[in-house]
């Protein structure tokens, strides 16, 4: 929020002082709300959605030459593919502020569910009582080796041969761990395959296996600079479909205005799709 630990105390003291309630209950390591802090909070949320839905409203009124959007993405998608659409969505509506805020699968589920963002992008299915979840985007996931790496000069491996190599795994709650487990189950005991690094972002994988450290199934958006500039060698596995989704989160409830709808086709639109090489699920 851009603002000092003192200014943040003083607001939250001038509101007190304001409201004559204690609002939190102040320990040496922690604060929580007390009762009359609980009440304000759940209030507070109502009066921030109120005022998002008039903003909404305003917004359709001015035909996006003003509008702001906050949207919320994993890694992949959040890191390799948003960032080209909301610049070209930019180039034809620059007065619409949009905000993009990088999580894990979960982290984001629970912003669309709180309604802290307005749309939310995943490596993974979300489940949830509030979340409307579809697919969105097919992605293709490759095994990449190192150059020096045995199977660099081969036209193809199955899927066996893995459990003989060192594997780099992203971190558990990952959707590319998760998509990658699911694929090679369907061939061969995931516990078969020894885990020889788990790595907290792609990019870490990527140069991992290019220092020799290992082997490891990645997003093509992450592996194609590395493929291309011949750090790293792609080698096709034979036997599975390595493929998956990327997923478009809403919240049920949510007050889609001009700005959001405007927002959802532009990025599913064909030809940008085509434009960028995304493919359509």
């Amino acid at each position: 929020m851009y603002m000092s630990q003192p200014a943040v105390s003083f607001q939250i003291k001038a509101l007190e002082e304001d409201l004559s309630v204690v609002l939190f209950k102040r320990g040496e390591k922690k604060m929580v709300l007390t009762d009359a802090g609980q009440l304000l909070y759940k209030e507070a949320k109502q009066i921030l959605q109120h005022y998002q839905k008039m903003r909404v409203g305003l917004d359709d009124l001015k035909g996006l030459k003003t509008g702001q959007l906050t949207v919320g993405a994993s890694s992949i998608p959040g890191e390799y593919v948003l960032p080209h659409l909301i610049g070209d969505f930019f180039k034809a509506y620059p007065g619409v502020k949009i905000n993009l805020r990088i999580g894990d699968n979960r982290q984001i589920a629970q912003l669309v569910t709180s309604r802290e963002i307005d749309v939310g992008f995943t490596g993974a299915p979300a489940e949830g009582n509030e979340i409307n979840c579809f697919p969105w985007l097919k992605d293709e996931l490759q095994l990449i080796v190192p150059l020096s790496h045995r199977w660099a000069g081969q036209e193809y491996v199955e899927a066996a041969d893995l459990v003989n190599e060192n594997f780099i795994f992203r971190e558990r709650g990952s959707g590319t761990r998760q998509a990658i487990e699911e694929i090679l189950s369907a061939k061969i005991p995931v516990e078969q395959i020894p885990k020889w690094l788990e790595l907290g972002s792609s990019r870490a994988v990527v140069t991992a296996v290019e220092t020799g450290l290992g082997v490891s199934i990645v997003s093509r958006y992450v592996a194609k600079e590395a493929v291309e500039i011949g750090r790293v060698k792609m080698v096709p596995v034979a036997d599975l479909e390595l493929c998956r989704n990327f997923y478009q989160l809403q919240h049920k409830q949510s007050d889609a205005g001009f700005v959001m709808k405007t927002f959802i086709d532009h990025i599913n639109d064909d030809c940008l799709c085509d434009k960028f090489g995304l493919n359509k699920r």
